[in-house]
């Protein structure tokens, strides 16, 4: 299932922790393993764009665009 996430928390290191979806909360380590299941494809809405989410060194999610590890998930508001 095509999933937009909306909002992420961080912890105090700055590590992306758990996202939040339209309809779910999942801690990053959910997240990769619905990836790695293909369980979930996971994205990112910017503007008419949809930025998909990869996994980063088997553990971390970013966003991958143009062929590039990006940082869009930083600007996603925080929960």
């Amino acid at each position: 299932m095509k999933r937009y996430i909306t909002h992420v928390r961080k912890d105090k290191n700055d590590n992306i922790i758990a996202v939040k979806t339209y309809d779910l909360i999942l801690t990053t380590f959910q997240v990769v393993e619905r990836i790695n299941k293909k369980v979930d494809s996971f994205y990112v809405k910017e503007g008419n764009s949809e930025i998909p989410i990869g996994i980063y060194k088997e553990k971390w999610i970013r966003t991958h665009a143009d062929g590039y590890w990006t940082n869009n998930l930083d600007n996603l508001p925080r929960f």
